[in-house]
């Protein structure tokens, strides 16, 4: 019998032991001899029906810790030889006597931390990792030493061809096609679904005096820091950024296709409220040409070369260095 079929015979084993069988009592859990279920007047026992689940139970486990066991090995072995390329390329990279200066690491670091919402995100996330700010900038200075070795003992003798570099356009011009797109902004008037017939009517009269306010010739900028309920962009005059079709909600699309640029929707109600949205730009559907693209094209063929590259340089570094694994259960 295969897996399946046992399956599903043990499936069925479970639902008729959790329903009560028209006829007959249901079994009691703690007597082996009682029947689970009756098949064509044949007892399965709750006994059997126990051990068999059992089995299955722990063939399971067996299988999930396996699973899991091979995929710690993996990642175990991933990190070990990520560790140990880091430290060869940053050994290389003093053996050639590159040098950072402080300011290039400074700037990098200020950059990571442009990252963070502020001080207290950014000391909560070193405190999370156990990391200190001098330990942040020396990994940031290898970073920056590694990136530099790179560059100089494979980048610069990588090169990429205009032949290759239109070769490349072409084979990929479909995407690098931009769909059309709005630039948009909202007074939003918040609601919930199941609000009140009170809240409702006040949402819906002061979506209309936002409306009115629109039709005088009021600014929507200065409409939205008044009115809006969206905190996060009411200060920035409503903007919520630019939307292609397929960004955009259902709702939403259907009252701004055919505005034009400056022109305010009709009420747009979803599941955080009434919306009015003005069309601040639009872009048509186009493709850059490859003059546009072709610095960015060489930028990606050089890095993919350089990458590719890489591979034997570390090999090579690794062949000529003594690397001692000494932690337990690992393979030197």
């Amino acid at each position: 019998m295969c897996c399946s079929i046992a399956a599903r015979l043990l499936t069925l084993a479970l639902c008729a032991w959790g329903l009560a069988i028209p006829g007959h009592s249901a079994p009691a859990p703690d007597d082996p001899a009682a029947a689970a279920v009756l098949v064509n007047g044949t007892a399965i026992t709750m006994g059997a029906y126990q051990k068999e689940l059992e089995s299955a139970t722990q063939l399971q486990e067996a299988k999930a810790k396996l699973a899991h066991d091979a995929m710690m090995a993996r990642v175990k072995q991933e990190t070990l030889d990520n560790m140990i390329t880091r430290e060869l390329l940053f050994q290389e990279s003093r053996r050639r006597n590159i040098a950072i200066d402080a300011a290039t690491i400074d700037r990098e670091y200020q950059q990571y931390k442009a990252n963070f919402a502020g001080e207290s995100q950014y000391g909560e996330t070193l405190a999370r990792l156990k990391l200190s700010e001098a330990q942040v900038r020396e990994q940031i200075a290898q970073g920056i030493a590694i990136r530099t070795l790179i560059d100089e003992a494979i980048g610069k003798k990588v090169t990429v061809t205009p032949e290759e570099a239109k070769g490349y356009y072409e084979r990929n011009a479909a995407s690098f096609a931009q769909p059309a797109r709005v630039h948009l902004s909202h007074v939003l008037i918040a609601l919930a679904k199941d609000a009140a017939p009170e809240q409702k009517k006040g949402a819906a009269e002061k979506i209309a005096e936002v409306q009115k306010r629109v039709a005088r010739g009021d600014d929507f900028a200065a409409l939205a820091a008044q009115f809006s309920d969206d905190a996060k962009n009411r200060t920035r005059g409503g903007d919520i950024g630019w939307f292609t079709q397929e960004q955009m909600p259902a709702e939403m699309h259907a009252k701004v296709k055919n505005l034009k640029v400056g022109e305010v929707s009709a009420v747009v109600e979803d599941r955080f409220g009434l919306h009015l949205i003005k069309v601040m730009e639009s872009r048509a559907a186009f493709t850059p040409t490859f003059d546009e693209l072709k610095e960015r094209i060489a930028a990606t063929l050089k890095q993919e070369k350089t990458e590719k590259e890489l591979l034997p340089f570390v090999k090579q570094l690794r062949d000529r260095a003594k690397v001692e694994i000494r932690l337990s259960g690992e393979n030197s």
